[in-house]
């Protein structure tokens, strides 16, 4: 009978293989299977026939139980495990052959939905949520023909079942066509409050890779196979889009955030407008992409917010339901564009303040969010780029509140000025006029409000309360950029209690020209005056200059040059000052277009206004008068059609060069003393010349009518050439390398003085005459020239220069001949000085030999650095003794050197601070000098076990001192091990292996290369930052 029945079986599965060949139609219509025809050039007759005696057999389960099986579409897998589905994964070349174990979805609102039940041994049963995750509903999706994204439901989401549960643990890989051939368990602990449910979409969109089912990247269907989308253009209203499929919300994230996908690109540049039912609706453009720009979306189901402590409800303290308790969000960077979003969510319209705090109170549990940093076009605060969900360290003392505001009128007034175009800044919040606090009020958030109020002229920022300070209610940060239509536009507005400062800010608002000059020689030179609500004030005079100058001139329409000055502000004057540290770029259009510090009444430091003289001409004019030639004399200026004088007290070389550039000379310039070229007439027009050498014009770094403690006694004289080098000689010494300086100045030689005369203007007249060495400096008659003329005075040379009339200097005849600066040119040190009558080379009293003779070295400020010194200028290691008694006799009764001071990093004697000269005498007498080469004189181990280790300790400027161990390697120790006479094996330790020392710390950052005879031959670093517990030890062998 069995095998009778298996004959029919099979002869009506041929018969409907023949059929199906013939027509092609689906299997078994009356049961709703949706399968899709494979072309019959594909077919597989034994596929079919499977397929045909599997629906035969289920038509044993009663017709209210037979589930509705679908193809298997496989997102992109390839078939498995004999289902007849090709490689190419095309949809019509895939059919599922295992129906044996049937499943069917029960108590969903569509047959996209509901509990998951399968059916085995003749019974309907349901599965266990336990491990139930997206690839396992996805699974189960395809099997049905669904073509999207799946949702994995679970706690019986539609309702508990009946019956036995058949399957927990499930676990899918994806390739799957059917639930059965997952892995899954029989045995289990779960009961039906468990039951596993599934929501299927079927718009071609799905979610790949993600965490959990609410994200991943971004896969569409198309063409039979699954692609991509381009993260170009991709955000928060195309993931929106997206993820309302799910009935959640979502933020873009790009950059294949999710993984790489494969197959086609199939979208780029896409622009939803947030309000399309899927993606496909969208606008899209052409794109250039690869996968590595991959979009993807995080969907989150949108939080409850509550606004709480407010006096309406369209106030409060922000409020945010998650995980399961309700949380506060920091005010930490919060901006309008943050309570836009918050304010539109409620429904409480597009405008918004944050409020700090105080105005709402503390909240209490968690603070959920922290740096919003919404943009203001985003759904949800879940949108913004906030910090991590309930990662910060924020307080509640920091809860950020909101006041919305659907008003779309101006809620901008000022109130308390002389003028309707100025006063304190108020603004509009839910009926209450607040102010601003100035802490951050400049020009661009003056300039919002006065556009707002529809001045288009210019807008001053007033603070420090000029017009009151109104409620205790103020806004603060208001970080406006000037572009904003409106004052709510601006960035991170907060409301608060009083201010930091306890001042508000205002503003005044002009169509009309501000500014004028009075009190002046003409209508065009005077006071700077500027008016502001209602009256006319000054402005402080601290850091104006001539780029402040252009402005206003140019605004009152003069077009030539411009320049500053500055007039003492008088405490009977009926004037305020309104404004300081005026800081213009010289581009303005007005002054109230600058920076400064402050506007209203303020303080003045120095207590002087600014001034001005503006012109029409071109350029000022100068000339030189009552010189021996044209380029030398007295400096005059033509101003305001007179000529007048420049004060010359605190001008200096750079301020002659530019004159002398002027005049049209491009050498070297000097500046002469006063009276040199007799007394001027007429005004003194300038005065404070504080010029560096770069500017253009006397204008960008002098004032005129600043000359109250000037006089024609005072009158700038200069000498200008057009050669950038000069001679210079040596005049009266022993050799070509020594003697008084002079140099050719204006046609003759001139002596120099030695008053302020150093050793970086005796480098730089050594280095003129080609000597490449050392300098010494001398003063007084040493090379006393008789016939010479002293001219040039006060030298001030940096060392750079190539010659010495480089070099800030004064022409002056009030020194003479007995003030004559002179220099000793030093190629070979050693050859200048001496140890002297010492028993052996490397002892004696230090003598230095000058002029054709050899003198002794005053004692006076001598101290172990100045022979530790000078016994280095003779090429030993250092001093191994110093006394300032006559151990080596009183020598001659000429002392050459004086006042010697050293700081220990000379290379040379000649390098420290000193003077030579031969009138000076010493009391203190000679000092006596032992050198050393020893080795051990000057290095040593202490605290060591044995004399060959311990730390090592280095004999610097009369004291012992140790070695910093930054640096110190292996190579180091090797030196020091060679130099004490060790050839074996070394070790080194850091951190103060063998104690702590004492006294300084003498070297640091030692970098030897292992070859140098002695320590003191490898190159050293600074010692910046070290400790004694840092210091060196060593053992040699």
């Amino acid at each position: 009978m069995q095998v009778a029945m298996t004959a029919v079986t099979y002869t009506a599965a041929v018969f409907l293989y023949l059929s199906l060949s013939a027509n092609c139609q689906p299997l078994i219509e009356e049961h709703e299977f949706l399968e899709k025809c494979p072309a019959i050039a594909d077919m597989h007759k034994d596929v079919i026939i499977e397929n045909v005696v599997t629906q035969f057999s289920l038509m044993k389960i009663p017709e209210s139980d037979r589930p509705i099986p679908q193809p298997d579409i496989n997102a992109g897998n390839s078939c498995k495990e004999g289902t007849g589905r090709e490689s190419n994964d095309k949809i019509n070349e895939c059919i599922s052959t295992v129906f044996e174990y049937p499943f069917r979805l029960v108590g969903g609102g569509s047959e996209k939905e509901g509990r998951l039940e399968v059916y085995m041994n003749g019974q309907w049963g349901t599965v266990c949520d336990e491990d139930w995750d997206v690839i396992d509903a996805r699974v189960v999706c395809q099997s049905l023909g669904f073509i999207g994204h799946t949702i994995p439901l679970l706690n019986a989401t539609f309702g508990e079942g009946t019956g036995p549960i058949w399957m927990s643990s499930v676990n899918c890989s994806g390739h799957e066509h059917s639930i059965k051939k997952c892995v899954y368990k029989g045995k289990h602990n779960c009961s039906h409050n468990n039951d596993a449910g599934v929501r299927c979409t079927d718009d071609g969109v799905r979610l790949v890779n993600g965490k959990s089912w609410r994200e991943g990247r971004v896969e569409l269907y198309k063409d039979g196979e699954w692609g991509t989308v381009c993260d170009k253009g991709w955000g928060h209203q195309d993931a929106s889009v997206v993820c309302r499929t799910f009935g959640l919300q979502g933020y873009a994230v790009g950059s294949a955030a999710f993984g790489r996908g494969k197959g086609p690109i199939v979208l780029g540049n896409v622009h939803c407008t947030g309000k399309e039912s899927s993606l496909w609706e969208c606008q899209n453009s052409k794109w250039s992409c690869g996968h590595y720009e991959d979009a993807g979306v995080k969907c989150f189901t949108d939080s409850p917010i509550r606004l709480v402590g407010g006096k309406s409800p369209t106030e409060g303290r922000v409020e945010v339901y998650l995980n399961g308790q309700w949380g506060t969000i920091c005010q930490d960077l919060f901006g309008t564009s943050d309570a836009k979003v918050l304010c539109s969510f409620l429904g409480y319209g597009f405008r918004g303040l944050g409020a700090y705090s105080s105005v709402f109170g503390q909240g209490t549990g968690p603070v959920w969010l922290n740096n919003l940093g919404c943009s203001g076009e985003e759904l949800s605060v879940l949108q913004c780029r906030q910090s991590q969900i309930g990662k910060n360290s924020c307080h509640h003392s920091r809860d950020v509140g909101i006041v919305c505001m659907n008003a779309t009128n101006n809620l901008v007034r000022l109130v308390d000025g002389k003028t309707e175009g100025a006063g304190r800044v108020e603004v509009l919040v839910n009926g209450q006029w607040v102010g601003i606090c100035d802490s951050t009020w400049d020009w661009a958030d003056a300039k919002v409000v006065c556009r707002s109020l529809g001045y288009e002229g210019y807008y001053i920022p007033t603070s420090k309360s000029w017009f009151g300070r109104g409620t205790s209610i103020r806004l603060y940060n208001v970080g406006c950029k000037g572009n904003e239509q409106s004052f709510l536009g601006c960035s991170n507005l907060l409301i608060g209690e009083n201010c930091y400062s306890g001042e508000t800010a205002g503003a005044i608002c002009s169509n009309e020209t501000t500014v004028r000059i009075v009190n002046g020689i003409s209508e065009s030179a005077g006071t700077v005056e500027v008016f502001l609500d209602g009256k006319w004030g000054n402005i402080c005079d601290n850091k104006w200059d001539y780029r402040d100058a252009n402005v206003v001139c140019r605004g009152l329409g003069y077009l030539g040059y411009s320049m500053t000055s500055s007039y003492p502000f008088s405490g009977n004057n009926t004037r305020e000052i309104f404004a300081t540290e005026l800081d213009c770029s010289g581009d303005e259009d007005s002054i109230w277009l600058c920076d400064f510090s402050n506007i209203g009444s303020v303080n003045c430091p120095n207590s002087n206004v600014a001034g001005i003289l503006c012109t029409n001409e071109s350029s000022y004019e100068l000339r030189l008068v009552n010189g021996s030639s044209e380029n030398e004399g007295r400096v005059e200026i033509f101003i305001n059609k007179e000529w007048g004088t420049i004060c010359g007290i605190g001008m200096d070389r750079d301020s002659a060069l530019i004159i002398c550039k002027k005049l049209g000379y491009s050498g070297y310039a000097s500046v002469t003393k006063s009276r040199v070229f007799g007394y001027g007439l007429g005004r003194i027009w300038m005065s404070n010349l504080t010029c560096d050498g770069s500017e253009k014009s006397l204008s960008e770094c002098g004032k005129i009518y600043t000359h109250r403690y000037c006089s024609h006694g005072d009158d700038a004289g200069v000498l200008c050439h057009n050669i950038t080098s000069h001679d210079t000689r040596l005049v009266n010494g022993n050799s070509t390398h020594e003697g008084g300086v002079e140099v050719f100045l204006n046609g003759r030689w001139a002596g120099v003085c030695d008053d302020e005369w150093s050793g970086m203007d005796a480098k730089v007249i050594c280095k003129s005459l080609g000597f490449i060495g050392y300098a010494a400096v001398t003063s007084g008659s040493v090379f006393r020239q008789e016939n010479s003329t002293i001219l040039v005075n006060q030298c001030k040379c940096e060392g750079s220069e190539e010659f010495l009339l480089e070099c800030k200097h004064l022409v002056t005849t009030d020194c003479g001949i007995s003030q004559m600066a002179g220099v000793v040119c030093v190629e070979n040190g050693r050859n200048f000085i001496r140890l002297d009558n010492g028993s052996s080379d490397n002892e004696g009293r230090p003598e230095i030999y000058v002029n054709g003779k050899w003198g002794g070295i005053c004692s006076t400020k001598w101290s172990p650095t100045e022979s530790y010194i000078f016994c280095r200028s003779l090429g030993y290691l250092g001093q191994k003794y110093t006394s300032i008694k006559k151990n080596f006799g009183h020598g001659s009764e000429l002392f050459w050197m004086h006042n010697v001071s050293c700081n220990g990093r000379e290379r040379h004697i000649l390098e420290c601070d000193h003077i030579i000269n031969d009138y000076e005498t010493c009391k203190s007498g000679s000092v006596g000098v032992i050198c050393s080469n020893a080795v051990f004189d000057f290095i040593r181990l202490v605290n060591g076990a044995s004399e060959n280790e311990g730390r090592l300790e280095v004999y610097y400027n009369g004291e012992w001192g140790t070695v910093c161990d930054d640096g110190w390697g292996l190579e180091d120790t090797q030196v020091v091990c060679r130099s004490l006479g060790y050839t074996g094996s070394v070790v080194y330790w850091h951190d103060a292996h063998f104690g702590h020392g004492s006294g300084p710390i003498v070297l640091g950052n030692v970098r030897c290369t292992g070859t140098e005879a002695s320590l003191f031959n490898c190159e050293a670093g600074a010692v910046y930052s070290c400790y004694h517990w840092e210091d060196v030890g060593i053992r040699c062998t």
